[in-house]
């Protein structure tokens, strides 16, 4: 099993993801236990969901997994690919004991602080080793794609005047700069809380939302996992 280290709440909520690896696992979860046993049983009407699957294998699955209480969890399923996502330590490692034979990931947080900061501070906090981009930007900002484009060029020509304040990815300003029409959740990052309210009082409405880099190191993390 990999262990990697949470560095945002997953769905704005989660600190937790567990990822399982099983054939079929999506169409299980989509279908439900009730009718992923009536197939197991001689029902054939779901057995196109279980394509070249072994019924001794699959009903080994679901004896484990009808076992996790999914109260409080999230799911995300996709071909044999199934994530769960849990509020707390104790609701995931039973998942991780529950489900040991198909877990190939477990996303944790890296001590107990770190989980408790992340749920008192929200989906907003991104946790690192190091601010990125050299150390040099401590905020990410997303803007809206409505945004014109004099617009939008007005503002990459103010951005301009300030070098060291700015980081922006070549995609992004292509999109600012109208040398691209389209890109997915332009974005770029912010030195610091000044020049973020100068960012703020530019895009108005335009601003979809900020992300903050906080270095590990300023939060107390004696608890590692």
């Amino acid at each position: 099993m990999q262990r990697s280290i949470t560095h945002k709440l997953f769905y704005k909520k989660y600190p937790f993801k567990i990822n399982l690896s099983f054939k079929n696992s999506a169409n299980i979860c989509r279908l439900g236990i009730l009718r992923t046993q009536s197939w197991i049983d001689g029902n054939n009407f779901d057995k196109w969901a279980f394509r070249d699957s072994e019924k001794s294998e699959v009903q080994v699955f679901i004896n484990c997994y009808k076992q996790i209480d999914f109260n409080n969890l999230h799911t995300r399923a996709e071909g044999k690919n199934v994530s769960i996502f849990a509020e707390n330590r104790t609701d995931a490692y039973k998942i991780v004991e529950l489900m040991e034979d198909w877990v190939v990931q477990l996303t944790e947080p890296a001590s107990v602080s770190e989980c408790e900061f992340l749920l008192e501070n929200g989906h907003k906090k991104i946790l690192c080793n190091a601010l990125p981009k050299e150390g040099m930007h401590r905020y990410r900002v997303y803007i809206k794609q409505n945004m014109k484009l004099p617009m939008r060029e007005k503002f990459y020509e103010w951005m301009q005047k300030f070098p060291l304040k700015f980081n922006v990815s070549i995609t992004t300003k292509k999109w600012l700069t109208g040398a691209s029409q389209y890109v997915q959740s332009p974005f770029f990052y912010v030195s610091d809380q000044q020049t973020l309210s100068m960012v703020g009082l530019y895009l108005g409405n335009h601003l979809q939302r900020v992300e903050e880099f906080i270095v590990r190191a300023s939060i107390n993390t004696e608890c590692q996992v």
